[in-house]
């Protein structure tokens, strides 16, 4: 989430994309361990992620319809960074089971971390 969050600031406009950055703990009770989940809940993530395809406006009094708007270049912060640290994650734990003395079948764990 920290890397996340720099990387927000450097494309910083309003702070929204920034404020929306939240972790969260998923309380469902597992055995093995406990899961947190990062989302962004600013309005325009999914747009700032993906970008946009060319807009127009549709008119109204104060603007002329047609007027390109232009197309918004996706970010691709959220998903990259998420990808990243997912593949360390598992790396860090194949290891550790490694260490304890167990196999660890590494096709099995691509399909998993995918």
């Amino acid at each position: 989430m920290r890397e996340m969050d720099l990387k927000y600031a450097e494309h910083e406009w309003t702070g929204a994309l920034r404020r929306g950055l939240i972790m969260t703990r998923d309380f469902t009770q597992t055995r093995f361990g406990v899961r947190w989940i990062v989302r962004n809940r600013a309005p325009h993530a999914y747009w700032a992620e993906y970008g946009t395809e060319m807009r127009e406006t549709i008119g109204r009094r104060s603007v002329k319809a047609g007027v390109s708007r232009g197309r918004m270049a996706p970010l691709k912060i959220f998903i990259p960074i998420a990808m990243r640290r997912r593949r360390l994650m598992v790396s860090a734990l194949t290891a550790l089971v490694r260490r304890a003395g167990l196999i660890v079948s590494d096709n099995d764990l691509m399909s998993e971390a995918a």
